[in-house]
């Protein structure tokens, strides 16, 4: 409405009140439009104009405020590592709408958490509890279960060594039968028959373990010292005289040798003085000699026919103008040729242990594992595997020979001097702060985030992580 508008209708509406003997303008006039209030003795004129809604329209809706609203808080863990803070984090449980206001705060909390194994200077590697048995779908089946490092060793603990990964045979497991030995027998006579022996005495195992019972872990032969009467004088007593050695045109001397096989005893003969002999070679003529057979090689084929071999060599040439005859140094001869069909069980037989991997630690103590593989499964009737297929054991890495390596172990805190590796200290150092993300709202209110992690580990007793937000959230405001 106008500013003459609201005058005009001011007026009229005074001249109502005042005077009893108006008149309105005639029914048909509206809004809009002139209309005239015929008083007594004079008639006024105005213009007024009024707004109101449109009758054919629908309605628009309004827009109810939904704000952002943050979940409560989880329980507070760490990262597995010994970095002195632990975390917490939360979500968002409502989403704020058009008109809401957005949720501002931090949505990753972190604080102090001195754990003890972590102020500890040494520290051991820990494995996990072992897995549950994995599921048999028939007898034949192999179970498996593993087990993984829960925590690595410090700088001076000790790695872990010993199986990650075992199986077993999804047979059933028969009752275990302990180990159990048979009485001790008697004690034999004395070693000696004169002076001072042994005598010993034996035991054997009576009922052998089976299916996984105790085994048996004593002694099963003992000795003790037996004293008999004083011996009388014994002899010295010396070997055969050695073959003599080779004679040919480069050795015009030949050597033979005896040695003392006994020494003399309570007041027995002397042993001779002449324990080694040379004299001139001759110069007939010597033939080569040769070796004996080696034993025969396996079979190559295990049926239908195959090949097995053994040879012999020249074992001393022939000299003096001697002969080396014609002669056979190989035979080969015919083996397993019976038919090709399995007999009796098959039992479950692992492949050879594989190389062992790197080692997990550029300087100092780590681990390593290796793997083998179930290479034959057991028969119905056969036994089943039930050594592990997976192990670590602990290393010192040496593969710092590269320049890349050496830059690498440099900022790690790792050097040679001299050849050998020391490693040094890493303080914990947080990383930069990501970008900011998208808007969550193209228009009002809307949230961005952005994060960031640990860069940089605690090693070998650097300094633990400062406490630090790692995620947050910021309202943003849009035209």
């Amino acid at each position: 409405m106008t500013s003459l508008g609201a005058l005009a209708l001011g007026l009229l509406l005074l001249l109502k009140l005042a005077r009893s003997d108006f008149s309105t303008a005639p029914p048909e006039a509206t809004w809009g439009q002139t209309r005239s209030l015929v008083a007594a003795d004079r008639i006024c004129e105005g213009y007024d104009e009024q707004w109101g809604a449109c009758a054919d329209l629908p309605a628009c809706s309004s827009c109810t405020p939904q704000d952002c609203r943050f979940a409560d808080w989880s329980d507070w863990y760490t990262e597995g590592e010994c970095t002195g803070i632990r975390f917490r984090r939360r979500a968002l449980d409502l989403q704020n709408n058009q008109c809401g206001s957005p949720c501002t705060g931090a949505k990753i909390q972190s604080e102090e958490d001195p754990q003890g194994q972590c102020l500890a200077t040494t520290a051991d590697c820990a494995f996990s509890p072992w897995s549950a048995w994995s599921q048999c779908n028939n007898p034949e089946d192999q179970a498996m279960r593993e087990r993984k490092i829960q925590s690595m060793s410090s700088k001076d603990g000790t790695p872990c060594t010993g199986s990650v990964k075992e199986t077993k045979a999804c047979s059933p497991v028969p009752v275990s039968v302990p180990c159990q030995f048979a009485p001790w027998q008697e004690w034999t006579s004395c070693s000696a028959t004169c002076g001072s022996g042994r005598h010993t005495r034996m035991r054997r195992i009576d009922i052998e373990s089976a299916n996984g019972g105790a085994t048996c872990n004593d002694a099963v032969l003992e000795a003790k010292i037996c004293s008999v009467s004083v011996c009388p004088g014994v002899d010295c007593q010396v070997g055969d005289w050695s073959s003599w050695s080779v004679c040919d045109r480069t050795h015009p001397q030949q050597y033979r040798s005896r040695s003392i096989q006994r020494s003399p005893i309570n007041g027995g003969a002397e042993c001779p003085s002449e324990l080694s002999e040379i004299q001139g070679c001759s110069t007939a003529p010597e033939d080569c000699t040769l070796s004996a057979w080696t034993e025969w090689s396996a079979c190559d084929k295990s049926c239908f026919g195959g090949q097995k071999y053994r040879e012999r060599n020249i074992a001393s040439v022939n000299d003096m103008g001697g002969r080396c005859g014609s002669t056979s140094l190989r035979q080969v001869a015919a083996c397993n040729d019976g038919p090709c069909f399995a007999q009796g069980p098959v039992n479950c037989q692992l492949s050879e242990w594989m190389a062992w991997s790197a080692c997990s630690s550029l300087c100092g103590a780590g681990t390593r594992s290796r793997k083998r593989i179930v290479q034959t499964l057991a028969s119905p009737d056969g036994s089943g595997c039930g050594s592990p297929l997976e192990e670590v054991g602990s290393c010192l890495d040496t593969r710092l020979e590269t320049t890349p390596r050496r830059a690498l172990a440099s900022r790690i805190g790792c050097w040679h001097s001299r050849g050998l590796r020391r490693c040094g200290q890493a303080d914990c150092r947080w990383g930069d702060w990501q970008a900011w993300s998208a808007c969550s709202a193209t228009c009002g209110g809307g949230s961005q985030s952005r994060g960031r992690g640990v860069a940089v580990w605690p090693l070998n007793g650097g300094a633990l992580c400062v406490p630090q937000d790692s995620e947050e959230v910021c309202r943003v405001l849009r035209g």
